[in-house]
């Protein structure tokens, strides 16, 4: 009878730690996710360089050539990609970025579309 409290108790503490350690991790997403700032600029990056440098709040359509051809749009203070050659097309399946170091890549292409914070390149 006393090995089945003992092990009763070691249950509801691994339940317990387990609960902990899920509400930290979430506490610490939410945190880290707003506390990032808002971008200005929408970096095109080809096999490591800058090549292309756009602002976040400007609405345009940009079709970007390198090893096959996305099309990036920039809307409404996001940047996504609608359209792109590549053939697992990754790419368009990812989020509207806005916030300072998001990403969006496309590894067939060799091509990262960076959010920055800073309005030069």
């Amino acid at each position: 009878m006393h090995e089945m409290n003992e092990e009763r108790r070691k249950k509801l503490n691994d339940i317990l730690l387990f609960a902990g350690v899920l509400i930290i991790g979430f506490i610490l997403f939410f945190a880290l996710n707003t506390m990032k700032s808002e971008g200005k600029q929408v970096l095109v990056i080809a096999n490591g360089q800058v090549t292309e440098s756009f602002p976040l709040d400007e609405n345009k359509e940009v079709m970007l050539e390198f090893d096959g051809y996305n099309l990036l749009v920039i809307e409404d203070g996001y940047a996504f990609v609608t359209r792109a050659d590549c053939p697992d097309k990754l790419c368009m399946k990812q989020r509207k970025i806005s916030k300072d170091g998001e990403t969006i890549i496309c590894l067939p292409h060799r091509l990262i579309i960076k959010i920055s914070e800073d309005s030069g390149r």
